[in-house]
């Protein structure tokens, strides 16, 4: 069953922290649940089960890296993926495959 956003669903396979986000990895529904830091309220879900790019099937990991870009392993797509943060939207948008 797939949970509302913010509830998580029974495996968070990776946890990933920087200076303004928590970034989690929620297996169960096939997306990254992202919260703040400061108050852990809930900002946005990224992803979403499918095959397309942005999409993820039970991904694995993740990590940040600068900008609040992250990569997540997407291992039952075969790929990794890239996840930047747009300043001028104020959202992540998928990016690219590795």
């Amino acid at each position: 069953m797939v949970q509302t956003r913010g509830s998580l669903g029974r495996l968070v396979s990776d946890i990933a922290i920087d200076d303004t986000y928590i970034y989690v990895v929620d297996t169960d529904n096939n997306r990254i649940q992202i919260f703040d830091k400061s108050d852990r309220t809930f900002v946005t879900t990224v992803g979403g089960k499918g095959f397309g790019n942005g999409q993820l099937v039970e991904p694995t990991s993740l990590a940040v890296v600068s900008g609040h870009h992250f990569y997540v392993a997407d291992p039952n797509n075969i790929r990794i993926q890239l996840f930047k943060w747009n300043s001028v939207t104020s959202r992540w948008t998928y990016h690219s495959k590795v």
